[in-house]
């Protein structure tokens, strides 16, 4: 009976993150985003959500960086990515002090503020960068990916009020989830918190349902103006923040 209710979630996991691929493709960052809280519905546990988020990702998001690589800001990407280290140590020292339920709520509090504050954001207006808001974004990208695997929070955030163009946004966070998550994994590895025997079996299972539905979001992402792609980030990211807020209950 375990064996049976192992398999019938794997399955059920399949379905999920072909469809949370799809809006990854779309938003970036929606298959990071969703993936946490939905398959923490399912039944996994959080210690096996935040390696599998993390590796599926990054592999999606190689050929998209590629694809894209013409409008990559390598500057904005390697100060994220540079700002996220402290952040990851930090993170992997609360694992040890916190419960992740609480972890959970409070990312869902954090993240229902950052949304509310981007939708207030005038669209057609220039928005001026705000000084050391790149280092910002790194440091807490790096807690959160630790703890949670919402590592794109932060940076989505930060290319949402820049008003950067869907191809810019897609190519640069595409980018950082491939750097970023690489140094998370590697991070969790050194602290023991990886259990490969368990996780490489659902990602080969799961993976390619997440190309699949990777490849048909970033075909659907092209066909949106910028501020349409505006509006959708804000959503996912919305729907998201309640779900992931319900699932820690």
């Amino acid at each position: 009976m375990v064996f049976e209710g192992i398999t019938i979630a794997r399955l059920v996991g399949s379905i999920v993150v072909f469809g949370t691929a799809v809006l990854g493709g779309v938003a970036d960052f929606g298959f990071a985003l969703l993936f946490t809280p939905l398959l923490l519905i399912v039944g996994f546990p959080l210690s096996l959500v935040v390696p599998i988020n993390l590796s599926l990702t990054l592999i999606s998001r190689i050929s998209v960086a590629y694809r894209f690589r013409e409008s990559l800001d390598t500057r904005r990407v390697a100060l994220l990515v540079i700002s996220s280290l402290p952040g990851m140590y930090i993170g992997i020292w609360v694992l040890t002090l916190i419960p992740s339920t609480i972890l959970q709520i409070a990312t869902g509090i954090v993240i229902m503020l950052a949304v509310l504050f981007m939708a207030r954001t005038p669209q057609q207006t220039t928005t001026k960068p705000l000084a050391g808001a790149v280092y910002v974004a790194g440091l807490l990208s790096g807690f959160l990916g630790t703890t949670t695997s919402l590592n794109g929070i932060p940076p989505v955030l930060l290319l949402v009020r820049d008003q950067t163009t869907p191809r810019q946004f897609q190519d640069n966070l595409a980018l950082f989830f491939v750097m970023s998550n690489a140094l998370t994994l590697f991070f969790l590895a050194t602290q023991q918190q990886l259990d490969l025997i368990t996780i490489l079996p659902i990602i080969a299972l799961w993976l390619p349902s997440v190309l699949l539905g990777n490849i048909l979001g970033v075909a659907l992402s092209t066909r949106f103006s910028t501020v349409v792609f505006r509006r959708i980030v804000l959503i996912v990211a919305c729907v998201a923040d309640a779900i992931t807020i319900i699932s820690s209950r």
